[in-house]
C-alpha cells in the first residue's frame, strides 16, 4: 500500500495517482508491506551492529501535479469506469484515475421518457411554473380560442349566410326606397254596424269610418292580400271625424294588438298605443311577406256609447 501523502488515503502499490485526491503518488512516502504472518518460520537472525548513524542529506523536491485536462463526459461501463485519458479501468469509488491521475468523467445519464399520466399528473401537482412556461401557455391557450372562433364565424357564415345577406339587402331596401301604400285586397271584421262596415278603413277618406257591432274591448278588424307584401308602417286615424268636438262623441281606440300572418304561416306581432287626439299617427312595424294584418282593440277612450267605436282610416305602407 502507499498512503497519499496530501490527503492521507491508502492506495493500491500498483497505482501511481491517489485516487481521494489526484496527487502524484511516487513524490508521497515509499510503498508499505503488511507484516508476514507465515507460520513454521526459522528462528530469525540476530541482525549485525548497524554501522555508525549518518546523518541522511535532506533533498527537498517542489511538490508538483502533471498537467491536467478538463474533464470530458462518459458512460459507466459495467461496475468500473474507464479514463477518457489513458482508458483504464477504475473502481466505482474512485474520484481520479490511478494510472494518469485525471478526474472521474460526470455521468451522463439515460433519458427516459416518462409515462403521459405522469407527466399530466406533475403539471397539476407542480408547486411553481415558470414564467416562460406560464407565457408559453397563454399563447397557446389564445391561439386555440382563436381558432375556435374563427371555425364558429366559418359555420355561421356558411349556414347563415344567404339568409343574413338577405336581411342585410332587405335593410339597405327599406332605408333607400320610399315606401309605398299597400292597398288590401279585401277588409274583414269580427262585427260591423250595417252603415259603418270593416272596407270603411281602406277607402281612403276619413269622414266614414268602421264601428264593431259589439263591444270595443276584443273587436277586431283585418286587411288581407292576395300577393305578400312586406310592411314597413302602419297610419291609424281613429273617431268619426278631425274636429274636436265630433272626434269626442263617440269611443276611440287607445291599443291596439297587431297580428301579421305570412305566406308559410309564420306570425310577427306587435303593439299600438294611440294619442286620444284627431288625425292620422303613423307607427313603424316590420313584417315579410305578409298576407294578412288584423288589428284587435284592447282598450278604448271615450264614453261607452252607440257606436262603441271608431275607426275612421288604417293605411298600410312598404314594398311588395
Amino acid at each position: 500500500m502507499i498512503i497519499c501523502a496530501s490527503c492521507g488515503t491508502a492506495n493500491p502499490a500498483t497505482e501511481r495517482f491517489c485516487g481521494e485526491c489526484g496527487d502524484f503518488l511516487e513524490w508521497s512516502t515509499a510503498p508499505t508491506d503488511p507484516p508476514s504472518d507465515a507460520a513454521g518460520t526459522a528462528d530469525p537472525v540476530p541482525a549485525a551492529e548497524p554501522p555508525a548513524a549518518v546523518q541522511p542529506t535532506v533533498v527537498t523536491t517542489p511538490h508538483r501535479r502533471p498537467p491536467r485536462r478538463a474533464p470530458r463526459r462518459a458512460r459507466h461501463i459495467g461496475d468500473d469506469w474507464h479514463c477518457v485519458r489513458c482508458g483504464a479501468g477504475n473502481d466505482q469509488q474512485r474520484r481520479f484515475c490511478g494510472a494518469c491521475g485525471e478526474p472521474r468523467p460526470v455521468a451522463v445519464a439515460e433519458t427516459v421518457k416518462r409515462p403521459w399520466w405522469r407527466r399530466w399528473l406533475d403539471r397539476i401537482t407542480a408547486p411553481r411554473v415558470r414564467r416562460s412556461d406560464r407565457r408559453r401557455r397563454e399563447h397557446a391557450r389564445r391561439r386555440l380560442l382563436l381558432v375556435i372562433a374563427l371555425i364558429c364565424l366559418l359555420t355561421i357564415a356558411l349556414v347563415g349566410g344567404p339568409l343574413l345577406g338577405r336581411r342585410l339587402v332587405d335593410e339597405v331596401r327599406d332605408r333607400v326606397q320610399d315606401h309605398v301604400p299597400l292597398n288590401p285586397d279585401t277588409v274583414t271584421a269580427s262585427s260591423q254596424e250595417r252603415d259603418h262596415p270593416a272596407a270603411h278603413i281602406a277607402d281612403g277618406v276619413t269622414n266614414r269610418f268602421w264601428s264593431p257591432s259589439t263591444a270595443a274591448d276584443g273587436s277586431w278588424v283585418e286587411a288581407r292580400w292576395a300577393d305578400p307584401v312586406r310592411v314597413l308602417d302602419v297610419v291609424v286615424t281613429s273617431g268619426v271625424s278631425t274636429e274636436q268636438e265630433l272626434f269626442l262623441t263617440v269611443g276611440r281606440p287607445a291599443v291596439l294588438a297587431l297580428t301579421a300572418t305570412t305566406a308559410d304561416g309564420r306570425t310577427v306581432e306587435g303593439t299600438l298605443e294611440l294619442r286620444d287626439q284627431p288625425g292620422p299617427q303613423r307607427f313603424t312595424f316590420e313584417a315579410a311577406d305578409v298576407v294578412r294584418l288584423r288589428l284587435e282593440v284592447r282598450s278604448a277612450y271615450g264614453p261607452r256609447s252607440r257606436p262603441s267605436l271608431a275607426i275612421g282610416e288604417v293605411e298600410f305602407f312598404g314594398r311588395r
